[in-house]
């Protein structure tokens, strides 16, 4: 069915109507492009649900929209501190009152405290790795689990210990908000010791490094044409990322980064070539950047001189 406004405000109902007691509702999706710049509103699932906290996911995957219930859960009001300004933050009003949208990982540490998985992970797990060794895929890279690395690398191992995972998996460390970057190596160590085994193999930090175009927080060097208060934003500045490519040469750890922006393309490009002109031989990161929506035609130049990948993805092309 369409989305439209109505719409999910009827599943809201008929889904409460049909389980009482549902402690928590997370669903979706709703469209990005319906709302324009200031985004929907908590009022669209208060209308007809406010006393059950409420999570709708958009069609983009990076953001969502929850009611009053699930702000007061999360202890979200005018005073609350963005975890960034310009990338993962909650939208707020004209009187800096949260408007229940919001943008990239803000929610996720608090999502993932009350999102527990399901009963059925495992075996879903299993069909899953199961459908994948059936439709000939041999090798699986992992763009990331947010706050569930352990739920799923446990599982994972478990199936690999056990001789049931048949195809062979990359995992990564996934950093998604400003605070996790300083940490980053010594968690991707503790999950490279705790889980690695035949098949499921540790070798990649992956940075979430700027957002999407859909919800105007990919990094763009100029401002949206239809929002000119933004140009996006970045997890960190380009002084930083090197000084982490250093460490990440220290260590032999190689970087994927989700950059959509060509703003972020090139603040990667260019912390990258400047780590390798501060390491004398060989430069041990091997550096992909991801989705490539918007690049420069000076920056497509340098991918192969600096010997980065270009990972391209054609199903956010339409």
């Amino acid at each position: 069915n369409e989305p439209t406004v109505a719409a999910i405000q009827q599943w809201l109902v008929d889904y409460v109507k049909h389980n009482p007691d549902a402690k928590i509702i997370l669903a979706g999706s709703w469209r990005t492009l319906d709302f324009g710049v200031k985004g929907p509103n908590k009022r669209i699932i208060d209308d007809v649900v406010s006393h059950i906290p409420v999570i709708l996911i958009d069609d983009s995957g990076h953001s969502v929209l929850v009611n009053s219930k699930m702000l007061n859960m999360m202890g979200v009001d005018e005073t609350s501190i963005d975890p960034s300004d310009d990338l993962s933050f909650f939208a707020r009003d004209e009187n800096n009152v949260p408007t229940g949208w919001i943008k990239e990982f803000a929610a996720m540490p608090f999502l993932a405290k009350v999102y527990q998985k399901g009963e059925n992970f495992n075996r879903v797990l299993k069909a899953f790795v199961d459908y994948m060794a059936y439709s000939g895929v041999t090798t699986l890279m992992d763009g990331g689990n947010f706050d569930f690395d352990d739920d799923v690398y446990s599982a994972l191992k478990r199936l690999d210990d056990n001789g049931e995972l048949p195809i062979h998996i990359e995992a990564v460390y996934h950093v998604f908000l400003p605070n996790m970057i300083d940490g980053a190596v010594n968690e991707f160590k503790r999950l490279k010791q705790n889980y690695q085994s035949k098949n499921l193999k540790f070798n990649t930090i992956k940075i979430h490094f700027d957002g999407v175009n859909e919800i105007r927080t990919s990094a763009l060097s100029q401002p949206f044409s239809d929002d000119p208060t933004t140009d996006g934003g970045i997890l960190m500045q380009q002084q930083r990322l090197m000084s982490f490519m250093l460490e990440l040469h220290r260590e032999n750890i190689d970087l994927h980064m989700h950059t959509v922006g060509d703003r972020a393309v090139n603040i990667a490009l260019n912390a990258f070539e400047q780590a390798k002109k501060t390491v004398n031989g060989q430069f041990n990161v091997r550096l992909t950047l991801t989705h490539l929506e918007y690049v420069q035609m000076a920056d497509v130049k340098r991918f192969k001189p600096l010997g980065v990948v270009a990972n391209f993805t054609p199903h956010w092309y339409g």
